[in-house]
């Protein structure tokens, strides 16, 4: 199982990588000069430490919808779920916030589909067996 996460992340990584652009996860650069050396100052670029936001991404709860209970917005709610795992990544915590509730609205209402197409299964196969007999 955790082979099937961990290639459902990397997978997710690209896929979010690709539909999303590089912009909303540039980190933030300054430039550092430094002196000493024989050409004179240069400028290097320092990355500034950004504050890592931690939003839930329901990444199993994703794997699980899309396996058990609707395959379709299982595979939304697993690309949004990504996309909170690089949010948080990279600190973007608007991005992140928003991405885990639509990954988490996506999950309820793919398991409320699920269970209510089980039901109504179960209850087909219950009257078309009753009336052969």
């Amino acid at each position: 199982m955790n082979s099937l996460l961990e290639a459902t992340r990397r997978s997710c990584a690209l896929i979010v990588e690709l539909g999303i652009t590089r912009q909303a996860f540039t980190p933030k650069t300054s430039s550092v000069q430094t002196f000493g050396s024989k050409e004179g100052p240069s400028e290097k670029p320092l990355k500034m430490p950004s504050p890592q936001s931690n939003y839930p991404s329901y990444l199993a709860l994703s794997i699980f919808n899309l396996i058990c209970c609707c395959f379709p917005i299982g595979i939304a709610a697993v690309i949004y779920s990504c996309q909170v795992n690089n949010a948080n990544a990279v600190g973007n915590s608007n991005m992140a916030a928003k991405a885990s509730r639509t990954a988490r609205t996506l999950n309820i209402v793919g398991i409320v589909l699920g269970v209510i197409a089980i039901i109504a299964g179960i209850v087909f196969f219950v009257v078309v067996a009753k009336k052969a007999h």
